[in-house]
């Protein structure tokens, strides 16, 4: 039986204790695929990256609980990513519920709502 995969979006542009937190809780329930913002999708969204996606991805890639790192573009594309990949889990933390990323996370319990996963 493979693995399930849970899906995690970071900025990760410093990362610390926090990320870390995040990503060994996330591994507990599977395979964690980050969904790291691109330049553009943090610029858009929050603030202009202090590192390249690529030293970013780079990062990521070196810790031990991240399978895979996928461009994301912005939380509006979150609801297309989970329709087209299925995580069996989304882990985001509690700052989605307001302002920018709020129609995003409504919209991905719409689309795991429609095969059965689920926010962690």
């Amino acid at each position: 039986m493979a693995n399930k995969v849970i899906f995690v979006p970071m900025c990760a542009d410093f990362v610390h204790v926090g990320h870390v937190n995040i990503l060994e809780g996330a591994a507990t329930h599977g395979d964690v695929h980050v969904l790291l913002m691109t330049d553009l999708a943090m610029e858009g969204y929050k603030r202009a990256p202090c590192m390249s996606y690529r030293q970013r991805e780079r990062i990521l890639r070196a810790i031990k609980h991240v399978s895979a790192v996928i461009p994301c573009d912005g939380p509006h594309t979150y609801a297309d990513m989970c329709r087209e990949h299925k995580p069996d889990f989304f882990c985001h933390g509690d700052d989605w519920k307001t302002g920018p990323q709020a129609q995003g996370r409504l919209e991905v319990m719409a689309e795991l709502e429609k095969y059965g996963g689920k926010i962690v």
